[in-house]
């Protein structure tokens, strides 16, 4: 484990759920689980939080033994029309969902609204056009979205922290983003991320906000570890000849890349 800024801590190694869905993720979950996994990675927007809850139930491991994680989409920032927070219920689902009285650590799943007003992406085009997808509604971005709402939003997601939430975190933020951060928990008093998840592996590294993190405190934590999209990177002929000369897989090689990057 690692030790966060709020003297918790958090398992090394965790396992992501990302596009898994209904009886396959809780199978891959309770197989985690048998592999020795204590850490688990999820969020609203992956729609499989009550398969991982599932899977926790059935697993049989003592709540206090797991570290579980799960992000707030960006769609639930800002204010409802009542003026209270966007957050809240949101929290209340997850943990629902989860089937669990408090959340390991909770994440900010995205600082922006994106180029697009809802989930999925936009389908692709030269110009990549805002649209709005027919049925996907609830998941829709605000469309008056400014940054002062990321601010807010996060304050108003402190507020559980002592709670039903351990640990605060924050996703896919930038140096900048991460500086106007800790200045806005400072003035306002409110605990600053104890974890930041950046996409990182060797084909991006994530240098400077890996070093921001080192500087303030902050556990830093990959995501797509093995590679995202087309990069290949589970197929690139270095990282395969590198799990050939040690007798290990290719993602063996690139999550101990992660691990000795810390």
């Amino acid at each position: 484990t690692i030790l966060l800024n709020n003297g918790r801590t958090i398992p090394t190694i965790q396992f992501g759920t990302y596009k898994m869905k209904g009886p396959d993720c809780k199978k891959a979950v309770l197989s985690a689980f048998q592999a020795g996994y204590k850490g688990l990675d999820t969020a609203s927007v992956y729609d499989n939080e009550k398969e991982v809850g599932e899977a926790i139930v059935e697993s049989g491991i003592p709540r206090e033994n797991l570290f579980i994680q799960t992000k707030l989409w960006r769609s639930f920032c800002g204010r409802r029309k009542n003026g209270k927070p966007k957050c809240d219920p949101e929290l209340n689902k997850s943990l629902r969902k989860l089937g669990t009285k408090y959340i390991d650590c909770w994440l900010m799943h995205w600082p922006g609204p994106g180029r697009h007003l809802n989930y999925p992406p936009v389908r692709q085009g030269m110009d990549r056009p805002k649209v709005k997808i027919e049925g996907n509604a609830s998941k829709m971005v605000p469309e008056d979205w400014s940054p002062a709402m990321r601010l807010y939003t996060y304050k108003e997601m402190a507020k559980h922290v002592g709670s039903n939430v351990r640990s605060l975190g924050v996703c896919n933020f930038s140096v900048r983003q991460l500086e106007e951060l800790l200045a806005y928990c400072e003035e306002n008093n409110i605990p600053k991320p104890a974890v930041v998840q950046n996409e990182c592996h060797p084909l991006l590294s994530a240098v400077d906000v890996r070093k921001f993190c080192s500087q303030e405190g902050i556990v830093f934590q990959a995501y797509a570890s093995l590679g995202a999209g087309s990069l290949g990177l589970m197929d690139n002929p270095v990282v395969k000849q590198i799990a050939a000369s040690h007798g290990v897989t290719p993602a063996q090689v690139l999550l101990k890349w992660g691990l000795q990057l810390g």
